[in-house]
């Protein structure tokens, strides 16, 4: 899959669900998860059904160091220097830290910062002032 494709991929996935793939615990802090409940965060939504990753808990560099054949279904060829497992942290940052009426906004400029093509209008249209090189990521 490139990179575009993964993007839109996940971008697709999260306008969908529309929530976090999340438990609070008892500081009212969110615990994201790969899958939990029927839902999936931005890396889950890649994970193929069944593999052992999707109960993993942790960040998607944790992830790739205890289940390495994930490298191939998620796209990534050169762990940690690929620009694919670049934009996959920063979509993972985008569900794990920002409200989900957020998501658009934030997906767009990372698209900008990657170079892809915005292909999701009806979510986010951009001001003049968004069209620019995007989030500093």
């Amino acid at each position: 899959m490139s990179i575009q494709e993964t993007f839109d991929k996940v971008a697709k996935h999260l306008f969908k669900q529309n929530e976090r793939c999340a438990t609070t615990d008892e500081n009212s802090h969110n615990a994201c998860h790969y899958e939990k409940d029927g839902l999936r965060c931005a890396i889950g939504v890649l994970i193929p059904d069944n593999h052992d990753g999707l109960t993993f808990f942790g960040d998607i560099g944790s992830l790739l160091e205890e289940h390495p054949d994930l490298k191939k279904p998620l796209g990534i060829k050169n762990y940690p220097d690929d620009e694919s497992f670049q934009i996959l942290s920063d979509l993972q940052e985008i569900h794990d830290g920002d409200e989900p009426e957020h998501w658009p906004k934030e997906l767009f400029s990372v698209s900008r910062h990657y170079e892809l093509k915005w292909n999701f209008p009806e979510m986010f249209q951009p001001s003049p002032q968004d069209s620019g090189r995007g989030r500093d990521v």
